[in-house]
């Protein structure tokens, strides 16, 4: 595999993360996610770029990406940013921003950086307890790495090298899926303070809702945003009065079959 020089590797290999404005949900449904994966790839050729990794999540996304120049990279997502900007208001009825600053960026330094990046970005929506296994979420990376295909990630260059040698690790079992946070901290948002029950609330009148918890298909979708928000499942089950067992099965009811 071609190696990268360590001084190069920082202004060639870049992490960002994009969110939605005051925190709002601007991935939530599933067009809207599709919408963001096509703005991803249709700006690739014309930037220089190459994406190495991806996941969308419900109000943020990241994106690994390979390019020349920093330049580039800019360019690139103001592109989709300003595309997706534009579908996201028209479907909303809304006019204004749709994204919390243009995005954050942090360089790559090397290739455990690069791997572990890799690592922590699958494992976004694990982590937010939304799955429980990587594969099962289908708007990462993690599938086209499993299954080895190209929808979106590097298809050449020298990214696809990295991205190569990371899927052959994986399907060997050399590479795990665990996250060595202790080495590298990665750009992320939090949710501490956030109010359940104003989630909750804010949640129900949106959509019209009186009695979530007698609807297991409404209720599931609602735990999986308020898991998407980063909020526990020991602070769902409390505001929902609901064990936390019980919302482990509803999720595991939830997943649909990955087909190959």
């Amino acid at each position: 595999m071609p190696r990268i020089a360590r001084k190069d590797m920082g202004t060639q290999f870049f992490h960002i993360v994009v969110q939605g404005i005051d925190k709002e949900y601007i991935f939530e449904e599933t067009r809207c996610k599709e919408k963001y994966k096509g703005v991803l790839k249709k700006y690739i050729e014309e930037n220089n770029v190459s994406i190495i990794a991806y996941c969308i999540m419900g109000n943020h996304a990241h994106i690994l990406i390979h390019c020349k120049n920093v330049k580039d990279m800019s360019k690139y997502m103001h592109y989709i940013n300003t595309s997706y900007a534009g579908f996201y208001n028209s479907i909303k009825n809304r006019v204004g921003f749709v994204f919390k600053n243009r995005y954050s960026s942090e360089p790559i330094l090397d290739e455990k950086h690069l791997y572990n990046c890799i690592r922590y970005i699958h494992n976004n929506p694990v982590k937010a307890n939304i799955v429980e296994n990587h594969i099962e979420y289908k708007y990462s990376s993690f599938i086209e790495y499993i299954y080895n295909t190209n929808d979106l990630v590097a298809s050449s260059g020298i990214g696809y090298e990295y991205v190569k040698s990371y899927k052959i690790g994986i399907l060997s079992g050399a590479k795990s899926e665990s996250i060595s946070e202790e080495d590298y901290k990665f750009i992320d948002y939090t949710n501490s303070n956030i109010n359940v029950a104003e989630e909750i609330e804010k949640y129900c009148k949106k959509r019209n809702i009186y009695n979530i918890v007698n609807d297991e298909t409404k209720l599931i979708d609602m735990i999986k945003y308020l898991l998407d928000k980063k909020i526990t499942k020991i602070k769902i089950a409390k505001e929902l009065n609901i064990s936390r067992p019980k919302i482990t099965k509803l999720l595991k009811r939830s997943v649909p079959n990955v087909q190959k």
